[in-house]
């Protein structure tokens, strides 16, 4: 599930599946925070290097033909987007409630799901396309919704139709700036969330709703004097119990 989507099928999208093919318009942004620790950490020659190279390079291209697949430094960096997005989305908020949406199920089931080297469609096309980070996050972690948009677009484009402009390392430039923005505005806005990484929140529901029969149960029994649970009204009292949760999670 984490194998970049080239890689997956091995090879490149045909040409006769898009006539042309066109680039992000500029290079991710950073916060002027982030860009003073990045210029810190290298200098700013190297900051403004693969700016102007993307601005430089042809917007659109139409080549003739399908390049044969290879192997690019950008698809190690592909498949790191997808093992962060698999644990960010899965990640558990403590001492919160799962939050399972159907947005978040169904970027389980896909990733799931997902065989390397089928040769039919990527299931995970519609991740790089489409803004749909957002619904798939725990409601706490939405301060990370734009960075996977930001990431997912990126990769969304063919870069191997602009290999002879770009550097061979674009990709982890990009990854480089946009975790190092997000971190610096996590820190500036106290925005730390911490994660609980165990289990995905699918897994963490169940054992959410069972913390909560066990304790229903658990009362029952007590105030009506039964340490056994095993009677009828002891029963019927905790299965109501835990309908009236599982509303409460759905």
């Amino acid at each position: 599930m984490f194998i970049a989507m080239a890689v997956s099928s091995g090879r490149f999208p045909k040409v006769d599946e898009m006539v042309s093919h066109t680039r992000l318009m500029h290079f991710p942004k950073v916060s002027n925070n982030a860009k003073d620790k990045y210029i810190g950490a290298f200098d700013e020659e190297r900051y403004d290097s693969y700016i102007n190279a993307l601005e430089d390079s042809d917007q659109i291209k139409s080549p003739g033909e399908t390049v044969p697949f290879e192997h690019l430094p950008l698809h190690d960096m592909e498949s790191l987007f997808w093992l962060l997005a698999v644990v960010l989305c899965n990640a558990q908020v403590p001492g919160e409630k799962p939050a399972i949406t159907l947005e978040y199920r169904q970027f389980y089931q896909t990733m799931k799901a997902h065989n390397p080297g089928h040769p039919g469609y990527d299931s995970r096309q519609a991740y790089v396309k489409d803004d749909l980070w957002g619904a798939c996050l725990h409601p706490k972690l939405q301060c990370v919704a734009s960075m996977l948009n930001i990431m997912a677009r990126y990769y969304n484009v063919p870069w191997v139709y602009w290999r002879k402009e770009l550097n061979d390392y674009h990709a982890h430039e990009m990854m480089t700036r946009v975790l190092l923005d997000y971190i610096m505005r996590i820190i500036e806005k106290n925005e730390d969330v911490p994660l609980y990484l165990k289990e995905n929140r699918i897994n963490a529901r169940s054992a959410y709703r069972q913390r909560k029969f066990n304790k229903g149960n658990a009362s029952t029994r007590q105030s009506s004097g039964n340490t056994t649970g095993n009677d009828v009204g002891s029963f019927n009292v905790s299965l109501g119990k835990r309908e009236r949760v599982s509303e409460e999670e759905e």
